[in-house]
């Protein structure tokens, strides 16, 4: 058995992972799916939300569980589960992005998709909305089905949409620290979403060209397959499990 991790990006919470656990649980593994501090169901304000506070909170949930523990990242949060692999790397079995962000040492969310401009366009910033004491950013919800879940079934992404809430400042432009030493041991894997609005396709393939991975994975799917294709998704999480 394994425990699975599984970490929600911006503006989502651990709701968005209700389509994928039961095909976890169903295969005899353990499933948890946290909210990162100031999303979902956590009251954090977003005036105190950091990234170590969200790196911490992941990284006892993988001191917690038993190994071999199974990370799982979406979008925004490949930063944290890799600055968590780089504190941990003896307790994690796989570390998984999905339409991530596997970015080197250094680099912020933000910095890196200013480097890479060149690569594409990402109509995820320009979509998002900064709170007036800019703290934190909302994003344009009628913007969601076209930039999320361009594949997702229209009554799951109208009732996505809806739930979607704020992501402090720091997860964009907090800076990770890696080492060969730890995180560059940690097992890696992507799944690439070949119908990805909010990454561009090209930034997929930089990241794993600049760090492989040792299973890479294509789904024909928007920036959410845990909504358009949660069965084939958890299959690529259970085959390197």
């Amino acid at each position: 058995m394994a425990t699975f991790i599984l970490v929600h990006g911006g503006f989502h919470g651990g709701w968005c992972w209700s389509h994928v656990t039961p095909h976890l649980v169903r295969a005899g593994h353990k499933a948890v799916a946290p909210d990162l501090p100031g999303h979902g169901d956590d009251q954090t304000p977003q005036s105190h939300v950091t990234f170590d506070m969200a790196v911490s909170q992941v990284a006892a949930l993988v001191q917690q569980a038993p190994e071999p523990v199974v990370l799982v990242g979406h979008s925004m949060s490949g930063l944290v589960i890799s600055q968590v692999a780089e504190r941990f790397p003896d307790r994690i079995g796989m570390v998984v992005w999905i339409a991530a962000f596997l970015v080197p040492t250094g680099s912020s969310l933000q910095s890196y998709l200013e480097a890479h401009a060149d690569l594409g366009h990402s109509d995820v910033l320009p979509n998002a909305v900064p709170s007036d004491d800019d703290t934190h950013i909302s994003f344009r919800v009628e913007k969601a089905r076209e930039v999320f879940y361009n594949t997702t079934p229209v009554a799951l992404a109208e009732q996505a949409a809806k739930r979607l809430g704020s992501t402090a400042l720091p997860y964009l432009v907090s800076p990770i620290s890696l080492s060969k030493e730890n995180f560059g041991r940690v097992p890696r894997t992507y799944v690439i979403c070949l119908q990805d609005r909010a990454l561009p396709i090209s930034l997929h393939r930089k990241m794993i060209a600049d760090s492989p991975c040792q299973h890479v994975f294509e789904l024909n799917s928007d920036h959410s397959p845990f909504f358009s294709q949660p069965r084939e998704l958890s299959e690529c999480l259970l085959r390197v499990a």
